[in-house]
């Protein structure tokens, strides 16, 4: 600040962690004349003319730069890289010491999660790694679609909800829906966007359909031993099996339409087949 003949020459903490709003590191703030500095460089906020960024000439011997898109170099043109976060630096913290590591970070509302996490600075570099598709949501009731693979934790419905975060999906914490076989409301992993909450059927016993107002979060693969309930099945209903994933050793009860009856009264989810 100094050297660059700016008013302000004492920097004071901005207290911020991981903020929207203003950039990591040094930065002066116009509105209120403040020299201040992200210590822990988590920051994402753009440099602007009401937060003008105070940067280094050159990189610190030793550390690495968080990019600002994909590592390729295809910064001018985000499509050649889907899922990076181009408005804002790629890893958290912004700059990583030697033997550090920073915590890779893709856009919200695509569903997609670092194809590897932490990063490590190496003698001034970092690993490379790409934004991969994880999550999917469906909220189409003409469609009559389910979830291939359900959101089967707590945990992974409040994480998949930040990855697949839209502008009004504002909720990023599941809470149980305190349901178990509910015609209405979907199994697992969903959102009431009614209500503005995103909730977990913890049994996965739900039979309600996906649609605008139960938006269904949903996995594009399967959870490591886990079954999913069989699909394609003649005369069954629209969950064919309750609950509609199943761990490893458990078992669901298989259901059909009025006047069907099941081949089988119970299946065994074994090794993540049914």
């Amino acid at each position: 600040a100094a050297a660059l003949g700016l008013p302000e020459t004492a920097a004071v903490e901005d207290g911020l962690s991981d903020s929207d709003t203003e950039p990591p590191f040094c930065y002066r703030r116009a509105a209120t004349n403040e020299l201040l500095f992200n210590i822990d460089g988590s920051n994402r906020g753009d440099c602007s003319e009401d937060t003008v960024c105070l940067c280094g000439a050159s990189v610190p011997s030793g550390w690495c730069q968080a990019p600002r898109c994909g590592y390729d170099g295809s910064c001018s043109d985000p499509a050649h890289d889907p899922g990076f976060l181009y408005h804002s630096l790629s890893c958290s913290p912004a700059a990583i010491a030697s033997g550090e590591t920073c915590t890779p970070r893709c856009s919200r509302g695509q569903g997609r999660v670092p194809s590897v996490s932490p990063l490590e600075c190496v003698d001034g570099k970092l690993p490379s790694f790409t934004c991969d598709k994880a999550y999917e949501y469906l909220s189409d009731r003409l469609a009559e679609e389910t979830c291939e693979h359900h959101i089967t934790s707590i945990e992974e419905c409040s994480a998949a909800s930040w990855e697949l975060h839209l502008y009004h999906f504002l909720d990023t914490t599941a809470s149980e829906d305190g349901l178990s076989g509910s015609g209405s409301e979907p199994p697992f992993c969903y959102y009431d966007s009614q209500s503005g909450e995103l909730r977990f059927n913890a049994d996965g016993t739900n039979t309600g359909e996906c649609r605008r107002e139960r938006v269904c979060w949903c996995k594009l693969s399967a959870t490591p031993g886990w079954c999913q309930a069989p699909t394609g099945v003649e005369g069954a209903v629209r969950y064919p099996c309750s609950p509609a994933a199943i761990p490893e050793g458990g078992t669901c009860t298989p259901r059909c339409t009025f006047l069907m009856k099941p081949s089988q009264t119970s299946l065994t989810c074994s090794e993540g087949t049914l």
